[in-house]
C-alpha cells in the first residue's frame, strides 16, 4: 500500500513532465522553423500553433522516462534528501533533451533555470542532511566539469556545441553531489567525472551509429541537421550543393529575393562566422548523450 501511495504522485508528476516538455518542444519547433523551410510532414503539421502540435507519443515517452528515473532513484537512494537534486536534474534534462533532439538547441533560458534549480536543490538538501561537504564539493566539481568542456570547445569548436559547454556545470554539480553524499567525497569525484565522460561518449557513439544507419536507409529518426534553419539569422544551415540542389533551399535569402547561390551565403563576416559554428556537420545533438551519461553515473557508480 505505501508503494501505491508513492506511485500516485510520481505518476502525476510524470504526466506533468511529459506535457510541459512537449509544450516547450513545440514552442521551439515553431520558433525555429519557418513555413517555407519544410523538412518533414511532422514539422509541417506542427507549425500551426503550440497546442495543435502536441504529440501524444512524445508526451508518453517523456513521462515514462521520468517515471523510470524516479523509480530508479528510489531504489538507489531510498526516499531521502539524497535523491532530491538528481530528481530535479532529471526534470530539466528530459526537457532539454527533448528540445535538443528536435531543433538541435539547448536554450539558454532552460539551461540557466536548470542550473539555478539544481544548485538550490543541492543547497536545501545539504542543509537538511547537515553536510558541509555536500555544499562545496558540488560547486568545485561543477567548475571543474565546466572547465573540461570549455577546453574541449576551445580546442575543437566543431566537436562540441557551446550549449553543451553551458550545460556542463549543471551536470558536474550533480556528479559532485553524489560524490559528497554517496561516495568518499572529493577523492571519488575524479573517478565519477571520468565515468560520466565515458558513459556519455559511449551513448553518443551508439546514438550516432544508429541515427546515421537509419538515415542511410531513408528513415530520419532525427531531423537532418543540413535542413535545420538558423533561428537567429533566419537562414537555413547547410550548403545547397550538398543537398543535391534542393529547390526549396537554392537561392533563397532572408529578404525574400532569389539568386543562384549558396543558401547560407551572407555578406556580413560576423554572420558568416556564426554560421560556421552551427551544428550542420554533426549527425545528432550530443546534449541527450551528456544527460544520459550523467544520470547513469549517478545511478550506477
Amino acid at each position: 500500500m505505501p508503494l501505491v501511495y508513492a506511485g500516485v504522485p510520481v505518476a502525476a508528476a510524470s504526466v506533468c513532465v511529459g506535457v510541459i516538455s512537449e509544450i516547450i518542444v513545440c514552442h521551439y519547433i515553431n520558433q525555429a522553423y519557418s513555413p517555407d523551410q519544410a523538412y518533414s510532414p511532422d514539422l509541417v503539421a506542427s507549425r500551426i500553433t503550440c497546442i495543435r502540435c502536441l504529440n501524444i507519443w512524445r508526451v508518453i515517452v517523456a513521462g515514462a522516462c521520468f517515471a523510470v528515473i524516479c523509480a530508479s532513484f528510489t531504489v538507489r537512494f531510498g526516499v531521502s534528501w539524497v535523491a532530491v537534486p538528481p530528481t530535479v536534474a532529471a526534470v530539466f534534462l528530459i526537457i532539454l533533451s527533448s528540445v535538443d533532439l528536435k531543433v538541435y538547441r539547448l536554450p539558454d533560458v532552460i539551461v540557466a533555470a536548470a542550473t539555478a534549480a539544481s544548485f538550490l536543490a543541492i543547497l536545501v538538501s545539504a542543509v537538511a542532511l547537515k553536510s558541509a561537504q555536500a555544499v562545496h564539493i558540488p560547486f568545485i566539481v561543477a567548475l571543474a566539469y565546466g572547465s573540461i568542456f570549455w577546453i574541449m570547445y576551445a580546442i575543437n569548436p566543431r566537436g562540441i556545441g557551446f550549449g553543451d559547454v553551458k550545460l556542463a556545470p549543471m551536470l558536474g554539480s550533480h556528479i559532485g553531489w553524489i560524490s559528497a553524499t554517496a561516495h568518499e567525497g572529493l577523492t571519488s569525484a575524479v573517478t565519477l567525472v571520468l565515468q560520466s565522460l565515458l558513459f556519455s561518449s559511449a551513448i553518443g557513439l551508439i546514438m550516432g551509429i544508429v541515427v546515421i544507419g537509419l538515415r542511410r536507409i531513408g528513415y530520419n529518426v532525427l531531423p537532418d541537421p543540413k535542413f535545420l534553419p538558423d533561428p537567429k539569422l533566419n537562414i537555413s544551415v547547410g550548403d545547397s550543393s550538398e543537398l543535391g540542389g534542393n529547390s526549396e533551399l537554392d537561392g533563397s535569402k532572408s529578404d525574400g529575393s532569389s539568386e543562384s547561390t549558396d543558401s547560407c551565403e551572407i555578406g556580413d563576416s560576423e554572420l558568416g562566422d556564426t554560421r560556421k559554428k552551427q551544428l550542420a556537420s554533426t549527425a545528432f545533438p550530443f546534449g541527450p548523450a551528456l544527460a544520459a551519461g550523467t544520470l547513469v553515473t549517478v545511478l550506477f557508480s
